[in-house]
C-alpha cells in the first residue's frame, strides 16, 4: 500500500515537473519569437513610414496609411518593451491602445478603397479636412473606451471594438470583388491595387487579430502553446500593415483615379463639339 501511494506520488511529482519544464521552454520560445519579430519589423516599419511620409501631402489615402503605420509602430515599440517585464500594466494598456487604433485605421482605409469604386467621383472619404478629422477621431476612441472600461468590464469593451469592424471589412470585399466584373469608369489596374488592399486588409484583421480573441474568449485549451500561439501570430500584425505600401507604389492614386473619371467627360465634351461642328 506504501509502495503504491509513493509510486503515484512520484508519477504526480514528475508530471508537475515534465509540465514546467515544457511551460518554460515553450515562454522561452515564444519571447525569441517576439523580439525576432520586433527585430524585423521595427525598421521594416520605419522605411516604410519614410518612405510614405513624402507623399502625404499629394494623396489622402496615404494620410491613412501613414496613421496606420504610426500606430503599428507603437504597438512595436511597446511589445519589445513588455518582453523584459510583462507585468507592466500602463505598457499593457499602451499596446492595447496602438492596437484597437491600428484596427480603426485599418477599417477606415478598407472602406476609403472601396469608395474609390463605388463612387469615384464624390467620396467623402478623400477630402483632405474630413481626413484629417476622421484620424483625429480614430485616435481619440481608443481612448475612450480605455476610460469607458473604468465603469464597464474591460472585457466586453474590447470584444465588441474588435469584432465591431467585421462587417464593414467583409463588405468592402465582398463590393471589391464584385467591382472586378462590373464595367466602370475606374481603370482596370486601379480596380486591381484597391481589390488587393482591401483583401490585404481584411485577412490581417480575420487571420491575424481574432484568432487571439476566439482563444481570450473560449478561456484556452489547456495547452501552453496552442494558447500562446495567436498571440504570437497578433504580433505579426504590424509586419503584415507594411506590405500596403507596394498597393501605393504606382504614381499618384489620386491622378489616375482622376484621369479614370475624367476621361467620360473629355470624350462627351469633344464629341459634342463634333457634333455642333
Amino acid at each position: 500500500m506504501d509502495y503504491h501511494s509513493n509510486s503515484m506520488e512520484y508519477n504526480d511529482d514528475h508530471f508537475q515537473r515534465s509540465y514546467e519544464f515544457d511551460h518554460r521552454k515553450a515562454e522561452l520560445v515564444t519571447k525569441w519569437l517576439m523580439w525576432a519579430i520586433g527585430i524585423i519589423s521595427l525598421p521594416l516599419n520605419g522605411a516604410v513610414i519614410f518612405a510614405t511620409f513624402s507623399q502625404v501631402q499629394r494623396d489622402v489615402t496615404r494620410i491613412y496609411v501613414m496613421n496606420l503605420l504610426v500606430s503599428d509602430l507603437l504597438q512595436l515599440c511597446f511589445m519589445m518593451a513588455l518582453l523584459p517585464n510583462d507585468e507592466t500594466f500602463i505598457l499593457f494598456y499602451a499596446y492595447h491602445f496602438s492596437l484597437m487604433a491600428s484596427v480603426g485605421f485599418r477599417t477606415c482605409l478598407a472602406l476609403e478603397r472601396c469608395s474609390v469604386i463605388l463612387c469615384p467621383r464624390v467620396s467623402c472619404f478623400r477630402q483632405s479636412i474630413v481626413c484629417g478629422v476622421v484620424c483625429l477621431f480614430l485616435w481619440l476612441v481608443p481612448l475612450c473606451v480605455f476610460i469607458f472600461a473604468m465603469f464597464v468590464p474591460v472585457s466586453i469593451v474590447h470584444v465588441i471594438y474588435l469584432l465591431l469592424p467585421c462587417p464593414f471589412l467583409i463588405s468592402t470585399l465582398v463590393i471589391s470583388l464584385i467591382s472586378l466584373c462590373v464595367n466602370s469608369s475606374v481603370n482596370l489596374s486601379l480596380k486591381h491595387r484597391v481589390v488587393g488592399s482591401v483583401v490585404l486588409l481584411v485577412l490581417v484583421h480575420m487571420l491575424l487579430i481574432i484568432p487571439s480573441l476566439i482563444v481570450w474568449l473560449s478561456g484556452g485549451t489547456g495547452s501552453y502553446i496552442l494558447d500562446h500561439v495567436p498571440y504570437v501570430i497578433l504580433k505579426l500584425v504590424p509586419l503584415a500593415d507594411t506590405f500596403l505600401y507596394f498597393f501605393l507604389t504606382k504614381r499618384d492614386t489620386d491622378n489616375n483615379l482622376g484621369n479614370s473619371v475624367n476621361r467620360p467627360v473629355m470624350n462627351d465634351e469633344s464629341s459634342h463639339i463634333n457634333s455642333s461642328v
